[in-house]
């Protein structure tokens, strides 16, 4: 047994801190796996988590945000409306600060339940962890710098 860790959308994760099943953005095989929130910014929608008993298949590499260039291709790997491991494409549309948490606005298609998933590059970096779209809007979803979401405050 290994000892993992991985990032998603905090309302993947109750407050009590363990979660039976699975958080989306996570690519657990087997059984459902316990797992316990290490760090949490519920305003930001962001939490790390630890596992011992999952296991995870990690992506190939991190980008660094000022490494992301504005028009290059982006990739969603993500559940909308629970149907998992959907490939969609786009392209990195602006790089942008919310809050003052960098993000990474893509017009890879984003629908209810991408949020958690993956933004990755042409080859297979993640540069972001998919958070929110403009609801009416096509084509105009944003994720959480990758590089970023380890920093929870």
């Amino acid at each position: 047994m290994r000892t993992a860790w991985l990032a998603c959308k905090f309302p993947d994760v109750p407050p009590t801190g363990v979660m039976p099943g699975r958080p989306s953005g996570a690519n657990i095989s087997g059984s459902p796996a316990r797992r316990t929130v290490v760090a949490s910014a519920p305003g930001t929608d962001r939490c790390v988590l630890h596992t011992a008993d999952a296991t995870l298949t990690p992506v190939r590499g991190i980008r660094r945000y000022g490494e992301i260039d504005v028009g290059e291709r982006a990739f969603t790997l993500a559940a909308p409306s629970g149907l998992e491991l959907t490939l969609g494409d786009g392209l990195v549309s602006s790089l942008r600060s919310v809050r003052g948490i960098q993000v990474v606005q893509t017009s890879a298609p984003m629908s209810p339940g991408s949020s958690g998933g993956a933004l990755l590059d042409a080859k297979g970096n993640l540069i972001g962890i998919l958070a929110f779209d403009v609801r009416g809007v096509q084509s105009l979803g944003f994720a959480l710098a990758a590089e970023g979401f380890w920093t929870l405050r």
